[in-house]
């Protein structure tokens, strides 16, 4: 097994976990819509349209009037879609912030993390490629003590590395760029 097809499968079932809790907060969405749409229906006997326009915005808490007057239980009823459908939509935003905005931060912080760890090193050796060979030198270098830094152009290979080998310092990037050196 390639050193990066570890990491994609850890990456893999992180998104897998992100889409399940997704689609789960979309399910319990659709049947709030359809639980509200019923509901209209049966309380205030209004038309599929009506019922499910109603449903819409009231869980989305727009703020139009209502379709129709609503009986005392279709107030009730109202209020108690409000509150349910407000927590839904807050969770499934919860949900969506957190997956744009985590991969972004563990990123920056895993950046300057390395940043801070190579910037306080003196006597290290720098590995260009993360390969067979890269791995091997490595392991070599580490029964010796040595500080290492290893310079990877691919991003899941580079978290692989990272993850495997926690003791050393692995930047993503171009081994031939004067600036990456």
């Amino acid at each position: 097994m390639k050193p990066a097809s570890v990491y994609t499968k850890q990456h893999e079932l992180a998104l897998g976990m992100m889409l399940k809790r997704f689609l789960l907060i979309f399910a319990w969405l659709f049947g709030i819509l359809i639980l509200g749409t019923v509901g209209y229906m049966l309380i205030e006997g209004w038309s599929y349209s009506d019922a499910a326009y109603m449903t819409v915005i009231t869980i989305a808490t727009v703020g139009y009037r209502e379709v129709g007057e609503l009986s005392e239980a279709g107030r009730i009823f109202t209020s108690i879609l409000i509150f349910i459908g407000v927590a839904v939509i807050a969770v499934w935003s919860a949900v969506i912030t957190t997956f744009l905005v985590s991969s972004d931060l563990n990123d920056y912080f895993r950046r300057k993390k390395m940043i801070d760890k190579i910037s306080k090193m003196r006597s290290h050796t720098v590995i260009c490629g993360g390969g067979n060979t890269g791995i091997a030198v490595v392991q070599e270098l580490l029964e010796k003590k040595v500080e290492i830094v290893m310079i990877e152009t691919s991003p899941d290979s580079t978290k692989y590395l990272e993850y495997k080998f926690p003791q050393i310092a692995v930047v993503q990037g171009n081994a031939t760029s004067e600036e990456m050196l």
